[in-house]
């Protein structure tokens, strides 16, 4: 016979191996990755050729190409007064048609800082765009602009989890590279320059796809 000792350790021993046969927990849901809102913000004045504006235009296609079903996408385009050319909205269209930008043709700088105040308000004012899990704008512009660079703007976009790459871009020799490098520093984001607005359109994918984390 065992031991009054022994019996005891012996039933713990049985004790744990029937804890351990017993039923496993359900393993973690595996969760989808939260949802992107992306906005494009375009510089379409009269710093641009028609033929330079239409160039940057297949940029939307591409960059709307990287988003998933899920994913809000917006375009806004601006010279001294934003406007919104393709707006947030459920359900999202699979792929912009092209020819959304035109031309300018105010002989006016164009006001970036109202542009990206424009396009941060966006987030806020369209429920599924303001929940993403990713918000970021891509400004592309020649950078020369009246109003400065609006560092507390930009600053309290990146509170918000809201990100501003820039592209600067001009074929005319009239560009404010400085400007644009401070915005995207200040916006948390990326910072690009082409003297060549044909090369926007796979600059604009490219930072896409990094935005999503591709």
């Amino acid at each position: 016979m065992l031991g009054e000792g022994r019996r005891r350790a012996c039933c713990a021993v049985l004790l744990i191996l029937s804890a351990s046969c017993g039923s496993q927990p359900d393993p973690a849901p595996v969760l989808d990755p939260p949802h992107a809102a992306l906005v494009l913000i375009i510089d379409v004045s009269a710093q641009y050729s028609v033929e330079e504006i239409a160039r940057i235009d297949k940029a939307i296609g591409l960059a709307a190409d990287q988003l998933g079903s899920d994913d809000d996408f917006a375009v806004l385009a601006f010279d001294a007064h934003p406007r919104w050319v393709l707006p947030f909205g459920r359900p999202r269209r699979e792929r912009p048609a092209p020819g959304l930008l035109e031309r300018s043709e105010e002989k006016i700088r164009p006001d970036i800082p109202s542009a990206l105040a424009e396009g941060i308000q966006g987030f806020r004012s369209d429920p599924h765009a303001e929940t993403a899990g990713r918000k970021g704008c891509i400004l592309i512009s020649t950078g020369d602009s009246t109003g400065g660079v609006p560092e507390t703007l930009l600053e309290g976009a990146t509170k918000e989890g809201i990100t501003v790459s820039t592209v600067c871009t001009s074929s005319k020799g009239t560009f404010d590279a400085v400007a644009m490098s401070q915005i995207a520093s200040f916006g948390l984001g990326r910072f690009y320059f082409t003297p060549s607005p044909q090369k926007v359109p796979q600059l604009v994918a490219n930072e896409s796809r990094k935005f999503l984390g591709k």
